[in-house]
This record gives structure tokens, sequence and C-alpha cells, in this order.
């Protein structure tokens, strides 16, 4: 059923602004985990974004849809958003999966 329900949320500033108030903060919905903030601290390489999101869910216990999640953690944390660059041994470029320079804290 909760699948039905989250295939046909409609995407508005609004909805975007409730779901980001539940993760930011979650006190003022007698919900038992930490803000968002709280969930996470600057790490020294870039986790791709779907690994934070899984990590977060199975944190929270609660449903949200993964592209609400990419959108609030863009607007939460812009400036650590990007990915690991490095050149290997043979001089050929590289580039790591798009994500924060974050690591989950919880």
């Amino acid at each position: 059923m909760i699948d039905k329900i989250m295939a046909t949320i409609h995407m508005t500033p609004e909805v975007v602004a409730q779901y980001k108030d539940f993760l930011v903060n979650p006190q003022k919905y007698k919900c038992d985990y930490k803000p968002l903030h709280e969930c996470f601290v600057e790490g020294d390489h870039y986790e791709p974004q779907d690994k934070l999101y899984d990590k977060y869910i199975e944190y929270i216990k609660k449903p949200l849809p993964k592209f609400m999640f990419y959108i609030i953690m863009r607007e939460e944390y812009p400036n650590l958003f990007g990915a690991d660059e490095w050149t290997d041994d043979k001089g050929k470029w590289h580039r790591g999966d798009l994500g924060y320079k974050l690591k989950f804290s919880v």
C-alpha cells in the first residue's frame, strides 16, 4: 500500500518543504530520529548519494522517496556535493560516483 502512495506523490514546492521539515525538525512531529544535520559529518571523500540514502533510511525506519532525499540533501549540503577525482599510475583521469563529502555518523 505504501508503495502505491509513494509512487503517486506530486512534487510541488510545498511537498518538498514538508518533507524537508520532517527531516530537519523531526522533534516537531514527535519522531524519534535525529535532525538531518546531526546524522552526517564532513568526511574525507565523497560517499555516493545512494549509499547515504540507504544508511539514512535504515536509521529513520520511515518511507522517503529517494528523489526527495536527493533534493533535500542538495539544498542542505550544496558545497559538499561532488565526486572524488584521481589520476592512476598510468596518468588516466578517473571520477567516482556523485555524492557528498559526508559520512553517516549516527
